[in-house]
């Protein structure tokens, strides 16, 4: 990457979101990292769009951004065939991106989402869930239908989950939608009626993905972590932290989440959470702060950085000079870290011997 688009596009920024339009074309809403940057900025967001050369070196177009200077919250959610790419802002804000450029829609009126939090593609159509517990449908292009009107009879549970609204929604179909948010606010819907579900928590719930082994698994804080469907629920991970998940991805049937601090990406799996080998500081300072799946690949983003693998092996797109000394530190302590407990082991073995 030339040094003038990293330092316009990446430099002192974290990408808050992160989508795959291509196998070779990377999606990634920045943002800045410090408060001084934020204050001293017209700028609140960055859209950056990463291409990828082919075997041969060739590259199908130069890196590009776009800046904006309000709606600070944006995210990314992508879909195949045809490819693309929906951006939606916290103030109802749309862009629309395929491989021939993006285009602008109309606002989502804001009477029917009052602020749109996070887009996702199910079945055959985008969704976008927000404040209020609102939950909309695009059913083509600017054109949004309020499916949330019923959620607005159901009576809020523990403190105004109502005011608080929707963090995130999936489905495996059209007439199969979970929506999370609030304290421990979950519903269904079954493509004419949201319901209430009863989850074992009632701790705040961030993200949720409705996974390719038919179990949804919800995340939030305090390190919670359920999985369930219907009216049967189980508590993977609950930790007495101040871990908050930022986001849960089914890849190729494994159950990936990260947090807010992004040291690693995390498996999910019957007995618990465990560090996916390989993935503890892919880059320093937040390396995993958001995923995408997409085209068989698993995209990692966050400060400064972005790694993609493939199946088989991470590259990185892109990382400061910083980082990588930053990397190779973190290599080597590990490694001296690995030896030393290795070493204490076999003294320990050693003892007992004796």
């Amino acid at each position: 990457m030339k040094t003038d688009v990293f330092d316009r596009w990446i430099r002192r920024k974290t990408c808050e979101s992160c989508a795959i339009l291509t196998p070779r074309v990377m999606c990634f809403v920045m943002t800045w990292s410090l408060q001084e940057d934020m204050d001293a900025s017209e700028i609140a967001a960055h859209y950056f769009v990463h291409h990828i050369a082919d075997e041969s070196g060739s590259v199908p177009r130069d890196d590009f951004g776009v800046e904006f200077k309000g709606d600070t919250r944006r995210r990314l959610a992508s879909r195949s065939d045809p490819d693309e790419v929906l951006m939606v802002a916290q103030g109802g804000n749309v862009l629309l991106h395929t491989p021939s450029g993006g285009k602008s829609e109309n606002k989502i009126d804001q009477a029917s989402l009052s602020v749109a939090r996070s887009p996702r593609f199910i079945d055959d159509r985008f969704y976008a869930a927000g404040m209020d517990r609102g939950v909309l449908r695009r059913d083509g292009v600017g054109n949004w239908t309020n499916i949330s009107d019923s959620l607005r009879e159901v009576p809020t549970t523990g403190i105004e989950a109502l005011g608080m609204g929707f963090e995130d929604v999936d489905g495996f179909a059209k007439d199969n939608i979970y929506a999370a948010g609030g304290d421990g606010e979950v519903f269904r819907y079954d493509g004419e009626q949201w319901s209430p579900i009863d989850v074992p928590s009632n701790a705040e719930l961030t993200c949720i993905c409705c996974a390719s082994d038919g179990y949804v698994y919800i995340g939030g804080g305090r390190g919670l972590i359920m999985r369930g469907r219907d009216e049967e629920w189980k508590i993977i991970s609950a930790e007495d932290s101040n871990r908050e998940w930022q986001q849960i991805v089914d890849y190729n049937g494994q159950i990936l989440a990260v947090d807010e601090w992004g040291a690693a990406i995390y498996a999910i799996g019957e007995k618990g959470v465990t560090e996916l080998e390989g993935t503890r500081h892919l880059a320093p300072s937040t390396p995993c702060r958001c995923l995408a799946v997409g085209h068989g690949m698993l995209l990692a983003a966050g400060h400064e950085c972005a790694s993609l693998y493939d199946g088989t092996s991470w590259r990185s797109l892109f990382k400061s000079a910083e980082a990588e000394d930053l990397a190779l530190a973190s290599h080597w302590m590990q490694q001296i870290q690995e030896a030393l407990d290795e070493a204490n082991e076999k003294l320990d073995e050693l003892d007992d011997a004796d």
